[in-house]
């Protein structure tokens, strides 16, 4: 049994605001369920777990996940695992995004249950949500290039829920009204969100660093800034350039997937 499911990085984070955009790169996720137990390569246990919960009981399954992309990097490894590992147990497309949900949701590996995260793995695109009621908002396919900064750091999630947001609320809240009316906004919403999120999560000593974002701004990004909540950097890009590297992380450059639902 085997399933895929895209890449995706942050735009706007919700756990401030209520509002959550991502959007999906090219890399895909690879998810394989075997019979009988063996050696285990997981982004997530605790979402393989879950998953394996909603399987037919009194079998011992033993799962693979080839990620492009680390866990706690806010790179939505956790969305991405539990939409390949879903459609590897051959869980049908109609209702994939609402069972991956609920499935991170028991994982306990998503603060505000993260549809948007969910949405841009499972049919790409730009993705806007509000996850307060799990509601979507908007879609569209923009064309960007997309380069990733990959820490070597980590942020656990147990961490972020912990930091007090409501000094940003207010001004994530308008960010993501300012998505919902002009699409073009975009890389403007990340570089701003970004922004918002690093001060915060710099102030509560998380390993976050904006040495990235500037260098990519610096080399004509069109936007920058933290990818959900870090301390990975994204940033959106109108063609590959030649970016130096910077200490404690990685550059990966990609390209916005579309939405498989306009084709």
């Amino acid at each position: 049994m085997n399933g895929t499911a895209f890449g995706a990085i942050g735009i706007l984070n919700a756990t401030a605001g209520g509002i959550g955009c991502s959007l999906a790169i090219q890399p895909k996720f690879h998810a394989t369920w075997r019979w009988g137990t063996g050696p285990e390569n997981l982004v997530d246990r605790k979402v393989s777990d879950a998953v394996a919960k909603t399987m037919q009981p009194g079998t011992a399954y033993s799962a693979v996940v080839t990620a492009p992309f680390p866990a706690s990097r806010g790179l939505k490894t956790s969305s991405a695992t539990a939409a390949a590992l879903l459609r590897a147990a051959g869980h049908p497309e109609d209702g994939l995004c609402e069972a991956a949900v609920l499935v991170c949701r028991a994982a306990g590996v998503t603060i505000t249950g993260a549809l948007d995260d969910q949405m841009a793995t499972i049919f790409g695109g730009v993705q806007v949500t509000d996850n307060r009621r799990d509601l979507p908002l908007a879609s569209w396919s923009p064309r960007h290039h997309v380069a990733v900064w990959v820490p070597t750091a980590q942020i656990s999630k147990a961490d972020v829920a912990k930091i007090d947001n409501k000094s940003i609320r207010k001004a994530a809240e308008s960010l993501g009204a300012r998505l919902l009316r002009d699409q073009h906004a975009l890389p403007q919403v990340l570089t701003q969100a970004g922004k918002l999120y690093y001060r915060l999560y710099a102030e509560a000593g998380l390993p976050v660093t904006d040495a990235p974002v500037r260098l990519a701004l610096d080399h004509g990004a069109e936007g920058a800034g933290i990818s959900g909540t870090g301390p990975a950097v994204a940033a959106l890009f109108s063609r590959r350039v030649d970016l130096p590297e910077v200490p404690g992380g990685t550059w990966h450059w990609t390209e916005v997937q579309p939405d498989v639902r306009s084709h």
